[in-house]
């Protein structure tokens, strides 16, 4: 009878170990600009931030083609043809900007990133109506 609960109690603690090796935060910023959500999945590997996701235009739900990520208002990174983009980072704080071509761009808090993280983001941005005269 004892060892079965030793090793219910074990099982308990492997189950536990594995579920705080792997850990995911989320969430939603919306402005008038549009809108971002994250997701960070940490896990315990060794490799610099890996960063993806895709630019979409609010209304209609579309992806948008030349979008562009700015990281610390420094590295540009493209989002393909279908309006997807991944990259690295190396580990720290950044701030990320969603960008478009008459579009409003959408800024994040800053994130911090660590070795392992797997970060999703989904920019959403609302159309510039500014005229341009």
């Amino acid at each position: 009878m004892r060892t079965k609960k030793i090793n219910q109690l074990l099982s308990v603690i492997i189950i536990m170990a594995t579920m705080l090796s792997c850990t995911a935060l989320k969430g939603t910023q919306t402005g008038k600009n549009g809108s971002y959500t994250f997701e960070i999945n940490r896990t315990k590997s060794v490799n610099d931030p890996v960063i993806y996701g895709s630019i979409t235009e609010v209304d209609p739900n579309r992806k948008l083609k030349i979008g562009v990520v700015k990281v610390d208002l420094k590295h540009i990174y493209h989002a393909d043809a279908d309006g997807n983009f991944t990259f690295k980072v190396k580990p720290g704080k950044h701030r990320f900007r969603g960008l478009n071509i008459n579009y409003k761009q959408v800024e994040t808090k800053y994130l911090n990133t660590f070795k392992g993280d797997s970060i999703k983001l989904v920019f959403k941005l609302n159309q510039d109506d500014t005229p341009l005269y």
